[in-house]
């Protein structure tokens, strides 16, 4: 990274006002969500990164597109991720943004693919006891799959648990194919 240190302060600085307002998990939601829309749209991230336009008319264009879409802390983020050209290391910040939410707030994310055939009160039993085990706290992320036809992939951080009748099947067929 080219800008650690800073990338690093400002991590720190934005944990500081997750836990002023509570807004940490839905904050790093939003700028995932806005890493992927410059990635999407490269001619975006091209005139933020462009030396050729004010800082004025970049920061203008980003209140214009995202004032309603986001909340303030992840504007402002967001901004001066713009104004001191960091855009370009937006990936690397928002892990490192991650990490200092984690360790400062004692938190775990888990995202849980069900079949949609799952009902709730499985679900609710089923992060009940996961919770029990996890030991902090937990920032939940439910995505009904309709390509899980039974079982469940678990990802707790960047640990997958996969207890999916597909990956079950597809050990076992590498298992036979291997003898």
């Amino acid at each position: 990274m080219k800008h650690e240190r800073i990338l690093k302060n400002l991590a720190w600085q934005s944990v500081g006002l997750f836990e002023e307002v509570n807004q940490g998990a839905k904050t790093l939601e939003e700028l995932k969500a806005l890493e992927q829309m410059l990635r999407k749209l490269p001619q975006w991230k091209a005139l933020l990164l462009s030396g050729k336009v004010e800082i004025s008319i970049k920061l203008q264009i980003n209140l214009n597109l995202l004032s309603q879409s986001v909340s303030e802390i992840t504007m402002a983020i967001f901004q001066i991720l713009t104004e001191y050209q960091l855009l370009s290391e937006m990936e690397p910040f928002i892990r490192e943004l991650e990490k200092v939410y984690k360790s400062r707030m004692n938190v775990a994310f888990v995202k849980i693919s069900y079949p949609l055939a799952l009902s709730q009160k499985e679900l609710t039993q089923m992060k009940n006891e996961l919770a029990e085990h996890i030991l902090k706290n937990v920032v939940w992320k439910e995505l009904p799959d309709t390509r899980i036809i039974g079982g469940v992939q678990i990802r707790v951080d960047y640990q997958l648990y996969d207890a999916t009748i597909n990956h079950q099947l597809t050990t076992l067929r590498r298992l036979m194919e291997s003898n």
